[in-house]
């Protein structure tokens, strides 16, 4: 009975060895899991900023080509609220429902389905009617080879348009004269 009896303690012991160990791997592993967590809200937070931040507009579609997020910069250069962009499907939004936008977005689909890039400069009315000049490029977010996302980068180019035109001009109109 002794041995049976130190027998059973010392399969105790190494049980709840074993179960100190699971613990502590358990506590390590929960550390880490916090770290973790830590370092991709600071990383979500890093890619917010600096999407924000930066000077070209950028729509952030689904797969499915519904708005999922869009920064400052696209409401600027459109002049218009986050709430007539957010949860709508692209093509269904009023400041792009222009025939050479809706040109692009036909374009776009197919580029898209041919896993192609593209980028085009179109001209087209702000929410509040102005003409203006941009640039649109996109990336393709895939995973096993499905679209997950696609992302509209925009430029405005306005200015710049607004610019070469006046360049052309005095170039090619003789001062003295008035003629183009």
């Amino acid at each position: 009975m002794i041995s049976r009896e130190s027998k059973l303690k010392e399969e105790f012991n190494t049980e709840r060895k074993k179960l100190k160990n699971l613990i502590g791997d358990i506590e390590r592993s929960s550390e880490k899991h916090g770290l973790l967590e830590e370092a991709l809200r600071e990383s979500q937070e890093k890619y917010k900023a600096l999407i924000d931040v930066i000077p070209f507009g950028i729509i952030e579609l689904d797969g499915n080509g519904l708005v999922i997020n869009v920064n400052k910069q696209v409401l600027s250069i459109f002049n218009c609220k986050q709430k007539d962009l957010i949860g709508k499907y692209l093509k269904s939004i009023d400041i792009f429902n222009n025939i050479e936008i809706r040109n692009y977005f036909d374009f776009l689909d197919y580029t898209v389905s041919e896993k192609r890039q593209f980028s085009t400069e179109l001209e087209l009315p702000d929410k509040s009617g102005n003409s203006i000049c941009i640039e649109l490029n996109y990336y393709i977010h895939k995973q096993d080879n499905d679209i997950k996302s696609v992302y509209i980068i925009i430029n405005n180019i306005t200015e710049r348009k607004r610019i070469e035109d006046e360049v052309k001009y005095l170039r090619f109109h003789d001062q003295l004269t008035g003629l183009f």
